[in-house]
């Protein structure tokens, strides 16, 4: 399955440079980027020592985020927040995260965890929903069923965006998994872009999925595999509204 409305670089800091959100992101940060891989390009240009003094943004996920606002949702969960840093850019977002609520490393508006339960109960749930290199903390061999889950709970006329890692999906599956996959421990980049490719495929061939509209494909070449920013798998959708 290819990619379809990917991001471009030029054309979206053409568009968002002068935006009030942008503005603000240039006030706190020294310098923002718009590169599509932002990790890969940061330590192409910069030393550890470089990328540790100057405060670097990235604007590239921003893109996406724009697309969920264009149906104006009254809120948008943040699946996984973490330091929930979008909920000041955005303040309608509500962040969701798993972290102790009782430690200083709590950020969120709401305690909850991303598992089968949590899919369970919030069926049709959100009217938007995103999540950002939260969700990959699983084997390859879940990453099917990982995106399904997060489909299911964007509500019918809802809009969903979720980035996640392919190299951390790697990091979760067991030697021997791999090589029944890949025939190898490691595999290439090309390998495993393709195997996401054809997982993603297989699942909009099956009758039985759950009905979604793609706005947004946008999986990073082979050499991107580790980009630990902004994700190098980006699926953006709708969920029609009378499914």
């Amino acid at each position: 399955m290819k990619n379809f409305n990917e991001y471009k670089k030029d054309l979206w800091k053409l568009e968002f440079s002068n935006s009030p959100t942008c503005q603000n992101l240039y006030k706190d940060s020294s310098n923002v980027l718009f590169e599509k891989n932002t990790a890969r390009f940061l330590m192409e240009i910069a030393t550890p020592r470089q990328s540790m003094e100057t405060s670097n943004t990235s604007a590239t996920i921003f893109y996406y985020l724009d697309k969920l606002l264009e149906v104006e949702p009254y809120n948008i969960y943040d699946i996984g927040c973490g330091c929930n840093t979008f909920k000041k850019h955005y303040p309608h977002i509500i962040g969701i995260g798993a972290e102790d609520p009782n430690s200083d490393k709590f950020y969120a508006d709401i305690h909850d965890y991303f598992d089968s339960e949590f899919v369970k109960g919030h069926e049709n749930y959100f009217e938007s929903a995103f999540s950002i290199n939260a969700l990959h903390f699983v084997s390859i061999t879940e990453f099917k069923q990982r995106y399904i889950d997060f489909f299911k709970i964007v509500k019918p006329g809802g809009r969903g965006f979720l980035s996640t890692n392919s190299q951390r999906f790697i990091d979760r599956t067991s030697s021997d998994t791999l090589k029944s996959i890949f025939n190898a421990q490691t595999p290439s980049g090309t390998q495993l872009e393709n195997y996401i490719r054809e997982e993603i495929q297989s699942f909009f061939a099956e009758t039985s999925a759950i009905p979604i509209i793609v706005d947004i494909l946008d999986l990073s070449n082979d050499a991107n595999k580790d980009e630990f920013i902004d994700g190098n798998i980006r699926i953006l959708f709708e969920k029609p509204k009378n499914s």
